[in-house]
């Protein structure tokens, strides 16, 4: 039987999303935007967007990102237009309650930066440097994973 490693990028990167997740989830509690920011985000970013859009930069499934768009069309944050490329989809966009939302939060957020950031050992841009090369080399091995699953006709 092969040796297990005990500590691995992935695993650090799993640990880190945790309780990047539970950072977010404490500075933001009791705010609308608080369990969907990154969603309100996206939206603020992009100025709408669709599901596949969103699914992409989160690195979520489709399924989860439609069902926290739908989350935010029930609570009147978000609205669902149609495509006009493509009328068979439909696009999302912030409401301006979800816009009040998102600026609601958006002192925490920055609070909760500033603390992460003036922790770091490494500079900032470093950090960054490495966390795109590691999103980068796991978005190919997706790719060459899923290239292989794929018959070729």
């Amino acid at each position: 039987m092969p040796e297990v490693p005990r500590s691995t990028v992935l695993l650090d990167l799993a640990t880190t999303h945790t309780v990047a997740g539970q950072l977010i989830r404490e500075y933001m509690a009791g705010m609308p935007a608080g369990d969907d920011f990154l969603v309100y985000t996206l939206l603020a970013v992009f100025d709408g967007g669709s599901p596949t859009l969103l699914s992409h930069h989160m690195g979520a499934p489709l399924t989860t990102v439609s069902d926290r768009l739908n989350r935010l069309v029930e609570r009147g944050h978000a609205e669902r237009i149609e495509n006009p490329i493509d009328r068979r989809s439909a696009l999302f966009r912030l409401t301006p309650a979800g816009e009040a939302a998102f600026q609601e939060a958006q002192p925490q957020f920055l609070k909760m930066l500033r603390g992460v950031e003036g922790r770091l050992d490494l500079p900032l841009k470093d950090v960054r440097a490495g966390i795109q090369s590691l999103e980068r080399a796991l978005r190919d091995e997706l790719r060459s994973l899923n290239e292989k699953k794929t018959p070729v006709p």
